[in-house]
């Protein structure tokens, strides 16, 4: 068990149970100064693509919510 700093809710410290696992492989070459350049460009192309995401799911969410009923009036003769 550990405590965490108090929640904004309550402003009481509350106990997390879950376990902390670590995955079997850490892969530390985004970590080496000789890929530092590769892992910040490759960071900054999956903050744009997740906004890009982001930008279609709310025009998408906008569509979605357009209803207009189209009325063809014709004329008379």
């Amino acid at each position: 068990m550990r405590s965490v700093p108090p929640t904004a809710q309550t402003n009481q410290a509350e106990k997390i149970h879950s376990v902390f696992e670590f995955p079997l492989s850490i892969f530390m070459d985004r970590y080496l100064l000789d890929n530092r350049e590769r892992a910040v460009a490759l960071r900054n192309e999956e903050s744009h693509l997740r906004q890009q995401l982001a930008d279609l799911a709310k025009d998408l969410a906008a569509y979605e919510r357009f209803n207009v009923r189209l009325v063809v009036v014709l004329p008379r003769y």
